[in-house]
């Protein structure tokens, strides 16, 4: 049985940890939980540990709004699905008001699954997107009884039922909580939706679930079952660089600082300089950080280009590859820890961009991930 959840990373309306979450839906009876913060994926990697160590399947999503009153959760079915969230995410962040997800092309959510409360949101999901896709959960309703759910209400959308709980509290009394941090999202300017008052808004019992919603069982499992995203731990992940015909990452971080070692020594410290490079080229390279230099090189690159002021400072930025391979900036160093053989840690380059320009800088950013 699978059942969402809304965590405390969804600031100013969240009222409960993944840890409480991940326990709870445990002991309802629930076999998989899914979150659905707002707009950010801040607590999935701490979510997704915490229901994974109490035995239950953990689903990645999150809660997209956008417009006057537009909301539903996406959930990743794959990697794929992954990628195509946090884009979401970030286009959103940064078109701010401007941000419709109806407006994005129908392969951008191709891995997603789209699931609202609103009936004529879901009718236009159902068009935008792959309508094996999109989903209409239980509606919002003011009674406690079972007639007064209002469930779908009689209307004719063609909607896949999914009597799934949407539960933004354990107990009642988070209620209270929820309505401080509504007062202060009221006094914060920020407003938004007061008390979830839609059937299952507090995480039932699975089984009292069941009995209401006999139908529940096999729609959860099969959501549950397409949703296969996996986080993989225990190693760095970096944006894949787009790079020459046949050329690999080592090799072209190679050539690109032996090239510009070549240019700015002297003959005299030349020598000297490039064995210091061969040094930190073959940490880097084995320690599987080629990747992340290249895609540090490419943000300073585009923003040295478009006259952006930049500096870099860090764990990094003393070595030879950072300060004069490289990127060629005010640096700031610190150590050069990366640089030295030894056990791989990831090393640490902090970029500083001016004020006046950092939405361009971010959307370039988003250029080179991929779909």
């Amino acid at each position: 049985m699978l059942a969402i959840c809304r965590t405390f990373y969804s600031l100013q309306t969240g009222v409960r940890g993944p840890k409480e979450w991940a326990r709870g839906a445990a002991e309802r009876g629930y076999t998989a939980l899914a979150v659905a913060d707002a707009n950010g994926l801040y607590g999935a990697v701490h979510f997704y540990r915490e229901v994974a160590a109490a035995g239950l399947q953990p689903i990645v999503g999150a809660s997209l709004t956008w417009g006057v009153a537009a909301e539903c959760i996406a959930l990743a079915t794959s990697d794929r699905g992954y990628r195509q969230l946090c884009r979401l995410l970030s286009e959103r962040h940064l078109a701010a008001a401007g941000f419709d997800l109806l407006a994005r092309e129908r392969d951008k959510v191709s891995d997603l699954l789209l699931l609202t409360h609103s009936p004529a949101l879901f009718r236009r999901l159902a068009e935008f997107a792959d309508p094996a896709n999109v989903f209409l959960l239980v509606q919002e309703c003011t009674g406690d009884g079972p007639d007064s759910i209002g469930l779908w209400d009689a209307f004719s959308t063609g909607a896949e039922e999914i009597p799934l709980p949407d539960a933004w509290f354990l107990e009642a009394t988070d209620r209270e909580v929820f309505d401080w941090l509504y007062r202060l999202r009221r006094l914060s300017g920020r407003g938004g939706a007061g008390v979830p008052e839609h059937a299952g808004s507090i995480l039932p019992e699975a089984g009292e679930w069941l009995r209401r919603f006999p139908q529940a069982e096999a729609v959860s499992r099969r959501i549950a079952e397409r949703c296969r995203f996996r986080f993989r731990f225990g190693r760095p992940l970096f944006p894949r660089i787009h790079l020459p015909a046949g050329a690999c990452p080592g090799d072209h971080l190679r050539g690109l600082c032996r090239t510009a070692v070549s240019e700015r020594y002297g003959p005299k410290r030349r020598k000297a300089a490039a064995a210091r490079l061969e040094t930190e080229l073959t940490a880097i390279c084995d320690g599987g950080f080629a990747d992340y230099f290249l895609f540090v090189y490419e943000i300073i690159r585009f923003a040295q280009t478009r006259g952006i002021p930049v500096e870099v400072r860090g764990s990094a930025a003393s070595s030879i590859v950072s300060l004069h391979a490289l990127l060629p900036t005010r640096t700031r160093p610190v150590l050069r820890a990366v640089s030295e053989p030894g056990p791989p840690g990831l090393p640490g380059h902090r970029r500083g961009h001016c004020g006046c320009a950092p939405g361009r800088s971010h959307r370039f950013l988003l250029s080179p991930l991929g779909p």
